[in-house]
């Protein structure tokens, strides 16, 4: 009965031209107020696990990508660059097609890369990794230079205990034993006051100033 009483609201929305997000998440409200089957924050736990996927946040951004590549007439080059390449062999429509394809992939692909390095790149220098790195030095605990959003350093000492010591005041980090360094550290780079928070335990552990 309840499915009966859900596939006829969706019809009845789809009649009246209501857009299909719409048509599918209301008749599911509506049936718990008629027939409460699971709770709203259920349904809503699930509506939201159905969504945070990479897969699902990757596909707005190849949509943006897909419209500036037809707006700024990427897509007709890649496809008269398909069909310099293999176009003048007979019957090669459907192997031009696959060519273009196979470009339109790549190049969304390459554009959400450099996309997401640039807000990376943003990220950490908002959040003062130069600053952490300033507090290596003083300390002379080598590191790798990098614009990621972890620091790798070495703190010539075995850093299983430094991690364990860590975690006991709820602090996690990894040990660089994961890479084959088993005197280096990585920290995730996070908000300027939580960085502080731990390289000032860090500090107290190793018995530095900070």
């Amino acid at each position: 009965m309840e499915l009966v009483f859900l596939f006829g609201l969706m019809a009845f929305f789809f009649a009246l031209g209501v857009p299909i997000g719409i048509a599918l998440i209301f008749p599911c409200f509506i049936l718990l107020l008629v027939d409460p089957v699971t709770s709203a924050s259920f349904l809503s736990q699930n509506f939201y696990t159905g969504v945070a996927s990479s897969t699902m946040i990757a596909i707005p951004f190849f949509m943006i990508c897909g419209n500036i590549m037809d707006r700024g007439g990427i897509s007709r080059r890649l496809v008269n660059a398909a069909n310099n390449c293999i176009g003048n062999v007979t019957g090669s429509l459907g192997a031009v097609t696959i060519l273009a394809c196979m470009f339109f992939g790549v190049v969304p692909a390459i554009l959400v890369g450099a996309l997401l390095m640039v807000v990376n790149y943003l990220c950490c220098r908002k959040h003062g990794i130069k600053g952490e790195n300033k507090t290596l030095e003083k300390w002379d605990l080598p590191y790798v230079r990098s614009n990621a959003n972890f620091m790798f350093f070495d703190i010539l000492t075995d850093s299983k205990a430094v991690v364990e010591a860590l975690e006991k005041k709820g602090i996690l980090i990894r040990s660089g034993y994961d890479y084959g360094f088993p005197t280096m550290l990585r920290i995730s780079i996070g908000t300027p006051e939580e960085n502080r928070i731990v390289l000032g335990e860090l500090g107290r552990i190793l018995g530095k100033e900070i």
